[in-house]
């Protein structure tokens, strides 16, 4: 079942879009209060101004899934979705080749990030080996 999204202080079911890089929050155009916060790809993020009116105001529908919520949003004035674009860090907008390249760069990070703490793990255990300076009876 889809529902159009309210604000749950004053009610009013127009938003402002805050982009941020891989998400983006619903701001209640009244009250200012952060409705949502709702995830993207990363490196992904909507237009907060409407690309065939110029409006900044949308409305939100949101439909309930096993996994969670899928919000779609939609200009009040002329009824067209905002388009996704691909930002960096800094909402600098980039190209699609700049987004996969920071993603390839984000996963070797987090990969050598774990080398170093398996790394440090293997050390540890090592350390405690030696310690205990165990020897073995071939033999037996």
């Amino acid at each position: 079942m889809e529902i159009t999204k309210s604000c749950f202080k004053c009610g009013s079911v127009v938003f402002n879009l805050n982009q941020r890089p891989g998400e983006y929050d619903a701001v209640c155009s009244e009250c200012g209060t952060i409705v949502s916060n709702v995830k993207l790809e990363k490196y992904e993020t909507l237009e907060n101004i409407c690309s065939r009116c110029n409006s900044r105001e949308f409305k939100a529908r949101v439909k309930k899934e096993k996994d969670g919520e899928n919000w779609t949003v939609e200009c009040v004035v002329c009824k067209t979705s905002p388009k996704k674009k691909y930002v960096d860090s800094e909402l600098r907008e980039i190209d699609e080749v700049t987004r996969e390249n920071l993603i390839l760069k984000d996963t070797i990070e987090e990969l050598n990030h774990r080398i170093g703490e398996l790394e440090s793990e293997l050390a540890s255990l090592a350390y405690r080996v030696s310690a205990e300076d165990v020897t073995f009876d071939l033999n037996s």
